[in-house]
């Protein structure tokens, strides 16, 4: 397939491929985490672009490749962030963090079903945690706080975006880790969980025991008692010199 009608994922994912075939040494520890961050967000950018129907006029009408088109709009969109953020720091940020949450929030709220409980604690989550930076906001403009305002601004936004981005699912992670506490059930299956497992360790090394030769012991756990009395008949022990019954020689009588 030629560049022209390839998307942007589908060749950063043919280079990695190439990379990983082609290098002397396995590198699949660096490019799997590239893949599963990166070409994920760029598919999903993508698929948002092509719902423009300008977008879709460049790339059909004019013929454009659809990599150039994407690096090009993808500047304009990160240039022109970049200077709303410059010029009003906290609407960008607001707009970020109520905006799709809102819309995501609203929409669970509509069609609730039991299958959405974890999607709904999630964003419940994710308010308790825009709540907190809200109140974390007033002491961030004391005078004894010596972090720069632009950078508490920073790391906000990312977090705030790392919460409620889909591919993260951080508001999620929050939830599971940290503000959930485990189940006296579970706590109660992990020493059974547990068990088990060595029982079943145990009977692979058992299993898998053999003597040279190709010799397989007996089990003799599993032996019945009937077995172990017949097996023990049927030992001939020889006695030793020490055990051995005297010999009876014929006397010997003197002649005279």
């Amino acid at each position: 397939m030629s560049m022209k009608h390839d998307k942007t994922w589908q060749l950063l994912e043919t280079l990695l491929t190439k990379l990983s075939t082609s290098s002397p040494i396995n590198i699949s520890f660096i490019l799997r985490p590239i893949h599963s961050t990166c070409i994920r967000r760029i598919k999903a950018l993508e698929e948002i672009y092509t719902t423009s129907p300008m977008y879709n006029f460049f790339l059909t009408r004019l013929g454009i490749y659809p990599f150039v088109l994407f690096t090009i709009v993808s500047c304009s969109v990160a240039l022109a962030a970049q200077r709303a953020y410059t010029r009003s720091t906290q609407l960008v940020i607001h707009l970020l963090a109520v905006l799709y949450p809102t819309f995501q929030t609203w929409q669970l709220i509509k069609n609730t079903k039991q299958d959405d409980i974890h999607r709904l604690k999630s964003w419940l989550t994710y308010w308790l945690l825009f709540g907190s930076f809200q109140v974390l906001d007033h002491y961030m403009k004391l005078e004894y706080v010596t972090m720069p305002k632009h950078k508490y601004n920073l790391y906000k936004l990312f977090i705030l975006y790392w919460a409620q981005s889909p591919h993260s699912n951080g508001a999620e992670l929050i939830y599971r880790h940290v503000l959930q506490k485990p189940e006296k059930q579970d706590q109660e299956t992990i020493p059974t969980i547990k068990k088990e497992e060595q029982q079943k360790q145990q009977q692979e090394v058992i299993s898998g025991y053999r003597f040279l030769d190709g010799y397989n012991p007996p089990n003799l756990l599993n032996s019945n008692s009937s077995d172990d009395d017949e097996s023990i008949q049927s030992i001939h022990i020889e006695p030793t010199l020490d055990q051995k019954e005297p010999e009876n020689f014929p006397s010997l009588e003197p002649a005279w």
